[in-house]
């Protein structure tokens, strides 16, 4: 009986709660900032390093990207945990780099697949600069092409690949995508 009014009371502790604690993605950004080293004035956007579909580096002005990706993010929404958190802690990496030691950062993990979807715009806006690692040089432009293109039914297959003016090859990567007819 005693023990019931010590509850009632509030003089006991409550039980743990079998729930997890709600999500905080404001506090797991700003502890994923504090792990990550200092952007530098430029970010290596694509590379062999992220993925094998790259065989060259992406290289983009953090100054450029900052703006770029906190457009992107402010209307992107959803995703797993970790997306959620690279959205939110992207930009904040991007707008706290140097803008003048000259040096180049590669992504962190986290923020690889928030970048990647984008870097063929890059190149094609002209901001970016583009390493063959095959000529060891600087590339001014690239030959983007598709191959493999196949359809069946509501899937579609393909292959992207960019090649340099050499014709050494920069990137390859199969895609399929499943179209939903519209319902009349």
């Amino acid at each position: 009986m005693l023990g019931f009014f010590r509850k009632l009371l509030g003089l006991e502790p409550p039980p743990p709660s079998p729930w997890p604690p709600p999500f905080d993605c404001e506090g797991e950004a700003v502890q994923l900032l504090a792990t990550l080293p200092p952007c530098a004035q430029y970010v290596v956007v694509a590379s062999d390093k992220y993925s094998g579909a790259y065989k060259c580096e992406v290289t983009v002005a953090a100054a450029y990207l900052a703006p770029f990706m906190s457009d992107r993010t402010q209307w992107s929404s959803g995703g797993t945990r970790e997306s959620q958190v690279a959205r939110a802690a992207l930009p904040r990496w991007l707008q706290n780099a140097s803008t003048t030691d000259e040096k180049t950062s590669y992504l962190p993990p986290s923020f690889v697949k928030e970048i990647d979807d984008w870097v063929l715009n890059f190149i094609r806006d002209g901001i970016a600069d583009v390493y063959c690692k095959e000529c060891q040089k600087s590339i001014k432009n690239i030959e983007s092409a598709t191959r493999n293109q196949k359809a069946t039914g509501p899937w579609r297959e393909w292959t992207a690949e960019w090649r340099c003016q050499s014709g050494h090859l920069l990137y390859t990567e199969d895609h399929e995508m499943r179209l939903f007819p519209r319902r009349s």
